[in-house]
């Protein structure tokens, strides 16, 4: 299976790259426009996900008796998604489990909050993907068809199959379909944050017309999702890339599209080790001890509140 998945990698990486090559070239590199504000600004908004991710991670164990402080749920949701850059697609969910166990949160609810934002986050960025890009007609029904995959009996089963793929007992996720729909809402939120600013980061998007920025926006979503699922790819690169070169014809000549394909990327890097930086300082530098307050986990085990030595 590594070699398959090694063999992949290589193929992609070899394609995509020769593409980006061939439509850098036709670049006139002494033309660029570079903003540096906005690159800054976009920056800035792609922050928003972060703080989002870390509203709904807290409110996730909250409901689930386990909490966490703000600066913790930051910490969760900035340190541990480096891990997407390593081979193999759980090693952010893994780093997020061990992390928290540290902050007092058992390994079996970490791992299901970890799993729900997951699956909801690649949702919401397919859901941006569809509507913005207006790939397929009737979004409406797209919508609607989203909405009942969120129903309570139709999502506990989804995540337990993944419980079951990880190796972890099955457990009632215990989400009414209204806080699944929120949470979808928040996320996508997020999503929109973190690709829209890292679109507009980009050089020589800014000043595009808006239903074009749009199109980028969600062409860059999909590209992101299907980077997520080809399993092969750290952080899926090469493959999120590929997408992006075929999904912004509509939008962008193809050495503009290869341009962004690779700026868009540095961006989005930057920006995640920018907040994983942030997450180690308040890690080892800005918590200042403190105890967790805990309750009974998913699977009904009862933990202790841990003292600070």
């Amino acid at each position: 299976m590594r070699l398959v998945r090694l063999t992949l990698l290589v193929i992609c990486l070899m394609w995509c790259g020769q593409a980006l090559q061939t439509n850098l070239q036709a670049i006139d590199w002494r033309v660029i426009p570079v903003d540096p504000l906005a690159t800054a600004a976009g920056m800035l908004l792609m922050s928003v996900n972060f703080i989002i991710g870390s509203i709904v991670c807290r409110r996730l164990l909250q409901r689930w008796q386990h909490s966490v402080t703000p600066s913790q749920a930051l910490v969760l949701t900035t340190l541990p998604p480096l891990g997407k850059y390593l081979p193999g697609k759980a090693m952010a969910v893994i780093g997020q489990t061990l992390l928290a166990r540290s902050f007092g949160v058992p390994v079996a609810t970490m791992t299901g909050a970890a799993l729900l934002m997951l699956s909801l986050g690649v949702a919401s960025g397919a859901w941006l993907g569809v509507m913005l890009g207006g790939i397929l007609p009737h979004g409406w029904l797209i919508t609607l068809g989203g909405a009942l995959l969120l129903h309570p009996g139709v999502y506990r089963q989804i995540i337990n199959r993944l419980m079951q793929y990880l190796k972890k007992e099955p457990f009632a996720v215990g989400l009414t379909w209204g806080e699944n729909l929120w949470l979808f809402t928040l996320l996508t939120l997020g999503n929109l944050a973190y690709i829209g600013g890292a679109t507009l980061a980009a050089p020589g998007i800014a000043t595009l017309e808006p239903a074009r920025i749009a199109g980028i926006i969600g062409a860059t979503c999909l590209a992101n999702v299907g980077g997520f699922l080809a399993v092969f790819a750290p952080a899926g690169i090469g493959a999120r890339e590929g997408i992006l070169l075929m999904t912004l014809t509509p939008y962008l000549p193809p050495a503009e599209a290869a341009l962004f394909a690779l700026t868009s990327r540095l961006i989005q890097t930057g920006t995640d080790l920018l907040a994983a930086l942030l997450g180690a300082g308040i890690l080892f530098f800005g918590m200042g001890g403190g105890g967790v307050v805990e309750g009974g986990d998913l699977l009904g085990e009862q933990t202790h509140q841990k003292g600070q030595q």
